[in-house]
């Protein structure tokens, strides 16, 4: 595998993000007729995209008896540590600000 997965919990299906470090390189969701895969340029890149995710999900499923599932639950960051993610440079190009109470929760 080029890249870390990471398993998401969807309502109607199941999905996982392709990482490499902390950027998301991919998304792909699971559903009973239907795999989605994003973001792709074009159809071939998604045929290759799903192919990709496909493979993995077949290697996962050929590992099964000997992953461990975690149940620990994580918590969610607070305030401080989202702003310590973000870039602190202010630019208003996004009209956003980048103080982290701005997200909410």
């Amino acid at each position: 595998m080029r890249a870390r997965s990471r398993h998401l919990e969807r309502p109607g299906g199941a999905g996982f993000a392709d990482r490499r470090g902390s950027t998301v390189l991919h998304n792909f969701a699971f559903r009973s007729r239907e795999i989605k895969a994003a973001p792709a340029l074009d159809r071939e890149e998604a045929k290759a995209l799903i192919d990709y995710a496909v493979a993995v999900v077949n290697q996962v499923w050929g590992q099964r008896a000997c992953i461990e599932p975690r149940y620990d639950r994580r918590t969610p960051p607070n305030l401080m540590q989202i702003y310590r993610l973000l870039p602190r440079t202010n630019c208003g190009q996004c009209g956003c600000s980048t103080y982290p109470g701005a997200f909410g929760r």
